[in-house]
């Protein structure tokens, strides 16, 4: 992606213009989908204009947690960082802009939350017929379908909102799904990481913008986790 900016670049300003951007923009974008918990965001979910260097995300089939919810192969990334997306901010990577820009959007939402879950709320007690397709499982005998559970889920993204931990809010997520519990607990000891991980030395409550960050970022980037990604998530990329 990195290569690709460059080529497309007239001169060295222009490239750091649609890094910048492209950089600004990811950064923005994944905290909106972490709070909304929009998932399953391959690469043939999102678009990049490569006149500007910013991203659109497309197809929100899965939201509110459906992710982890509802797939067989459950997410346990927040959103997409992944390394061919943490070089374009090489050699700072996830540090400098893409943090700060995170940091400044998830407060810029947090002082926003009274109008943003009135908003959800509408949503997840009206889900559309799409959302409710989405909720078929292949873990699940035929139309069998994994409840929508609208309170549950509100009370999700109003944890995000008021510092919740996100590794403990994915681990809520999976506990709504119907996967084998042996897998669950697999799932889990992913999810909590090692000893010297950055959610591991966090609180599980009442954590800072800047803290939920870290751990949102350390979550996204973990080798461990994006090793149980599904393939069609290409986690490599």
């Amino acid at each position: 992606i990195r290569k690709a900016l460059w080529d497309i670049s007239v001169s060295p300003e222009c490239f750091f213009v649609l890094r910048n951007n492209f950089a600004r923009n990811l950064a923005t974008m994944n905290i909106a989908h972490w709070i909304l918990g929009i998932g399953d965001r391959h690469m043939g979910n999102l678009l990049i204009n490569t006149q500007t260097g910013y991203l659109v995300g497309i197809d929100f089939g899965y939201v509110f947690g459906g992710a982890t919810i509802n797939l067989t192969i459950p997410e346990l990334v927040p959103f997409r960082l992944t390394p061919k997306f943490v070089d374009v901010m090489s050699p700072l990577g996830t540090s400098g802009i893409t943090k700060k820009t995170m940091i400044n959007a998830l407060r810029t939402f947090t002082i926003c939350r009274k109008t943003i879950m009135a908003c959800m709320s509408v949503f997840l007690r009206e889900p559309t017929v799409d959302w409710m397709a989405g909720t078929r499982s292949e873990n699940l005998p035929q139309n069998e379908i994994v409840p929508w559970n609208s309170v549950k889920r509100i009370e999700i993204a109003k944890k995000k909102l008021h510092g919740g931990h996100p590794a403990s809010l994915i681990d809520e997520e999976l506990g709504m799904s119907r996967i084998d519990p042996a897998f669950i607990a697999g799932y889990r000891n992913v999810l909590q990481g090692d000893e010297e991980s950055v959610r591991n030395k966090l609180p599980y409550v009442n954590l800072a913008v800047d803290q939920q960050v870290s751990c949102l970022i350390d979550l996204a980037t973990d080798p461990a986790i994006l090793g149980v990604c599904y393939d069609g998530f290409v986690p490599w990329i």
